[in-house]
Order: C-alpha cells, then sequence, then structure tokens
C-alpha cells in the first residue's frame, strides 16, 4: 500500500501534487517542501550540472590563439564577413570548397556581434560541445533508463582530454558528433515507437552533412545497421519518414545545387575528388600524424583519452568476462547486460559507424576521433550507474583506485597536452600545497592506502562506499582548463606587420622548419585581409635595402637560418625567433 502511494504521489505532476497538499493542509508546511525536492528538484540537477560545467569550460581561460585548421575556418568567416560572401566561400583571396558552410556562418555571426577574435570564434563550438554533453546526457539515460547514467555519459564526455580539447577550439567534429549523436537518439526514439522522432532524424542528417558534406551520410549506415540488426523495415514505411527526407533534402540541396551550377566540376573534383575519396585512398598530408599507420587510433585511446581510458577497458573487460563464466556463476550482472542487449547493440552500431571509415581511410588526424567518444561516453555512463547502484564494492574499489592514478606524472601530462587541462585534485595538490612530482607519488600511494582502509572499515556499509567512490572519481577526473597561448609569437607577428604596412595586404614569405606547416594557416588570420603567406620552400630568395621602406614583400626567416649579423642590419622587426625582413622573392 505505502509502495503503491509513493509511486502515486512520485509520478503526479507539481501543480496536483500541490492541489493535494492543500487538501491536507499542509499549504505552508515542512512535509510539502521536503515533497517537492524529494520527487521533483533533482529531475534536471545532472543535465544542469553538465550545463554549467559545459560553460565554466568555454569561458574560463578561454584559448587565446589557434591550431592550424580552426585558424583557417576562422579567416574564411572573417572573410566572408568582410566581404559579405557567404555563399561562395574565400580563403586568402582564392576560392574555398573543401567542406560546406554552416559552422562558418556560425563562426561570422560570432565575430559580428562580438569582435574578430580567437575568443568569439570558439563560442559557438564550445555551445555545440554542451548541447553534445546534453543529448549525451539523454542517451545515457534513456538507454539505461537511470538519470545518474545520464550524468555519468555527460561528465565522462566532457572529462575526456580529447573531447575537452576541441570543444575549446573552433573544428567540426564536435559539432558534426552533436547532430550524429542526435540522429541515433531519434532513431533509438524511433525503434521504441515514436515515429515523429524521424523529422528529427532527417534534421540531424541535414545539419551534419552542412558541417562535414560526407560525414553526415555516416547516419545512413548507423540507420541501415538498425534495420538489418532489428528486422523492422516497417518503420521506414511512415509519413514522417518522408516529411523528414524532405526536410533533408531541404536543408542540404540549395547550397550543393547553387555551387554545383557555379562552378560545375570543379567544385566536385574538389569537394568530393580531393577533400573526401583521396584522403580515403591516399595520405594527403606532408607531415602524416603518426605516419598513418593502421596503429594510430589505438595508440590515440590511450594517450588522449586520460585516466577513462582504464574505466572503458574495465567496463568491457567486466562485460566479456561476464559472458564467458559458466552459467551457474552467472550473477546480476549478467542479467544487467542481458536486459540491456538492445542498448549495446545500438551502442555497437554507433561506435562502428564512425570508427571504421577513418580506421581504413588513409589519411588520419587524430580529430577523427572525436565521434568515437561519444558512444564510448554513454556505454562507460551506463556501466559506472550499474556499479553505484548495486553498490558493487569491488567494482567501486577498481574504478578508485584507477582514478588515483591522476597523480602520476604520466597521467597528468598526458591530460595537459592532449586537453590544455589539469584534473583537479592534483592541481590543487601542485598549487596550494606545492607538491612535487615525488611527493605527488607519495600522494598516490597514500591514496591507494586511505582508499583500501575506507572500503575494509565501512565494507558494510555500501551508501559510504558509494559516496566515497563518487567523491574520489568526481575530484580525480573533473578538469581545470588553462590557456596555453599557442602561437603567441605568430599572434605578435602579425600584428606588428599589420601597424609597419598600416593594415595594408602583404605577401609573406617564411623560411621555416618543414614540419611547421601549420604556420601560414595561423599568421594568415593575424596579417591584414587578404594577405598571402606561404613556406619560402626552394625558391631563392634576395634581401632588399633597409631603406626600402614601403617594399610590402617581406619575408620571416628563423634565427637557425640567418646569421646574427643579416638580423641587426636587416630586419624590420626582431625577435627571440627570428626577423622580418624586406626581400624579394623569385
Amino acid at each position: 500500500m505505502i509502495k503503491k502511494a509513493s509511486f502515486f504521489i512520485r509520478n503526479l505532476p507539481p501543480h496536483q501534487l500541490f492541489r493535494l497538499l492543500n487538501v491536507y493542509g499542509l499549504k505552508y508546511g515542512r512535509m510539502r517542501s521536503r515533497l517537492f525536492f524529494k520527487y521533483y528538484s533533482c529531475n534536471w540537477c545532472g543535465g544542469v550540472a553538465l550545463v554549467v560545467y559545459g560553460l565554466f569550460i568555454i569561458f574560463y581561460k578561454s584559448s587565446g590563439s589557434f591550431m592550424g585548421d580552426e585558424a583557417t575556418y576562422s579567416q574564411i568567416a572573417k572573410e566572408s564577413l568582410a566581404d559579405n560572401s557567404y555563399l561562395t566561400l574565400h580563403w586568402k583571396g582564392s576560392l574555398w570548397f573543401e567542406k560546406p558552410p554552416v559552422m562558418i556562418w556560425l563562426t561570422a555571426l560570432a565575430f559580428r556581434f562580438w569582435e574578430v577574435s580567437e575568443t568569439a570564434a570558439h563560442i559557438f563550438p564550445g555551445i555545440f560541445s554542451i548541447l553534445s554533453a546534453t543529448v549525451v546526457y539523454f542517451l545515457g539515460k534513456d538507454f539505461f533508463r537511470s538519470k545518474l547514467a545520464g550524468f555519468f555519459a555527460g561528465f565522462i564526455f566532457l572529462t575526456s582530454p580529447i573531447i575537452f580539447l576541441y570543444s575549446r577550439v573552433n573544428m567540426l567534429d564536435i559539432p558534426v558528433g552533436m547532430f550524429l549523436a542526435l540522429g541515433l537518439l531519434a532513431l533509438w526514439m524511433v525503434s521504441s515507437g515514436d515515429k515523429k522522432w524521424w523529422l528529427v532524424f532527417w534534421f540531424s542528417a541535414g545539419m551534419a552533412v552542412m558541417i562535414k558534406s560526407a560525414v553526415g551520410l555516416l547516419l545512413f549506415l548507423m540507420l541501415a545497421a538498425a534495420v538489418i540488426i532489428f528486422k523492422k523495415n516497417e518503420v521506414l514505411k511512415n509519413k514522417f519518414f518522408g516529411y523528414g527526407l524532405f526536410a533533408f533534402l531541404a536543408i542540404c540541396a540549395p547550397w550543393h545545387i547553387y555551387m554545383a551550377a557555379k562552378f560545375g566540376s570543379v567544385f566536385w573534383q574538389d569537394y568530393l575528388g580531393f577533400h573526401i575519396l583521396e584522403r580515403f585512398t591516399s595520405p594527403i598530408l606532408p607531415y602524416p600524424w603518426e605516419g598513418n599507420s593502421w596503429w594510430a587510433y589505438f595508440k590515440l585511446f590511450f594517450e588522449r583519452s586520460g585516466i577513462w581510458i582504464g574505466i572503458f577497458l574495465f567496463g568491457i573487460l567486466s562485460i566479456f568476462a561476464s559472458y564467458g563464466l559458466k552459467f551457474k556463476k552467472r550473477s546480476e550482472f549478467f542479467a544487467w547486460i542481458k536486459e540491456s542487449e538492445r542498448q549495446w547493440i545500438f551502442l555497437a552500431i554507433w561506435f562502428l559507424a564512425v570508427f571504421l571509415p577513418f580506421f581504413f581511410a588513409r589519411t588520419k588526424l587524430p580529430n577523427y576521433m572525436v565521434l568515437a567518444y561519444f558512444p564510448l561516453a554513454v556505454f562507460a555512463g551506463g556501466f559506472l550507474n550499474y556499479v553505484f547502484k548495486s553498490r558493487n564494492i569491488k567494482a567501486l574499489a577498481t574504478l578508485s583506485f584507477l582514478s588515483l592514478f591522476n597523480f602520476l606524472p604520466s597521467f597528468r601530462l598526458r591530460v595537459s597536452q592532449f586537453g590544455e587541462a589539469h584534473p583537479l585534485l592534483p592541481k590543487i595538490f601542485i598549487r596550494y600545497f606545492s607538491f612535487d612530482d615525488g611527493e605527488l607519488l607519495l600522494s598516490m600511494f597514500l591514496g591507494f592506502l586511505c582508499v583500501g582502509m575506507f572500503f575494509y572499515f565501512f565494507r558494510r556499509e555500501p551508501k559510504y562506499i558509494a559516496a566515497f567512490s563518487g567523491f574520489v572519481l568526481f575530484g580525480m577526473n573533473t578538469l581545470v582548463p588553462f590557456n596555453p597561448y599557442r602561437n603567441e609569437f605568430i599572434k605578435k607577428l602579425g600584428r606588428e606587420i599589420s601597424d609597419i604596412s598600416q593594415n595594408r595586404p602583404v605577401e609573406l614569405y617564411a623560411v621555416m622548419k618543414p614540419d611547421q606547416y601549420s604556420f601560414h594557416c595561423v599568421g594568415a588570420f593575424y596579417l591584414p585581409m587578404r594577405s598571402k603567406i606561404e613556406n619560402l620552400g626552394e625558391r631563392r630568395m634576395e634581401i632588399l635595402p633597409k631603406s626600402n621602406s614601403e617594399e610590402r614583400q617581406l619575408c620571416f626567416i628563423e634565427r637557425s637560418f640567418i646569421d646574427s649579423n643579416d638580423i641587426t642590419r636587416e630586419a624590420v622587426l626582431s625577435y627571440k625567433e627570428g626577423a622580418v625582413v624586406n626581400c624579394a622573392v623569385e
């Protein structure tokens, strides 16, 4: 009887609950407040906490400089805003067909309302990161029927170092990943019987295509796999499927038709031929990441996942071990796995659809694997939810011990290098207690001892153990960003050249080390509009007299490539790294 009454009260809307309480004279009573907060106030706590943390990631010490590709996208938005040209995109004055324009438009919008700066360029990618965590939250919540699972999934997503980094840069991978995740959520809802979600699926597919072209078509791969595996062809025979398909074409077709009509085969050869087909069939970068080896992405998961790689592996091995046990020894954990079998299939479809095409592609880049962290976060969130709700002491102890490894310099350096952030508790120890690496290593062993003792003395109090494990897990894995000041020298160089040229376009030829191929991408953003910048390569350069101050053709020369006497005699600007001189290039 009590359980039925509790269920009835818990499922009442707030206004009906208040009316019921008023009837019994509890209008202003303490009981009313307790009931309200117990049953309603935490419905959105996890989602709100993720949004607040996402805003912290975006705006706290927002990165003050660019990486290579994001500088290119930001420069294109800068030129689009200056020329009022949004359908035909240009980079350094030349036509640019590499990607669809949606993120360029959003970056230009940020520039219009704020200013042309790195911080403004990072606003919309950060917003998409928060939206991604929100979609991951709802996926975890609906997949595993638990708000806690959704919160764990969103938290793991935001605190994976590689995701943390790409949430703070103007790249396309987080935005396109968000729409792929939203499309999969829609597919899940359709398979559960709500056919109106076809509209959301096709809208997501259209936006994903308009952000990163062929990557958006991975949703079709997920759809085909789900229909074949679950044998539900009837879900395609629905009016909302047709409406959604029309919406997809309305989103994607106009811009592609316009570009094809205006530029013909030139557009398709660059848009699909070079940037899709050639990237897939051959390495196109002059200095390939990890040599484009088959093991590059597996190495990436170990390097750029932080301590979560241990959680991923622990969850996967636990599931395989449970399947491998004899039937008599199979526990409630195995029953939970079987109960969630449909969810595991969806997650496997999602992961393989975003992993295998990039794994087999010959051109490999770290940002391509951002998409794989969406299903991994949902999987890990569901696993952690089960462990905490079942109060599995052995699993909680394993999670706590794994989290303490963030005290190790190797793990902290990986987070710093690949996430530009610090784990919270080690940062507190270093900043406020001035611990060096040796003392932090000692702290880790003392942490192991404390965790072991706590688990031993409170082994009969699973609530306390779960609370303590949660504190260790979140304290050791919450990330605090720092500003790396990437390319501060290039930024200074561009500003001073702009002053010298009175903001007129210049031709800047760089004589640099071969591996610094992104210099021409980053430098262009800080130079006057329509300036040209490229590496000099094998071409011959002649230094002009310093008196020729009107010459707008400049060369930046690294100190390692030029004699110190030449720097003092010919430099227009002098730096520790090198000099800018007037020059003539053949």
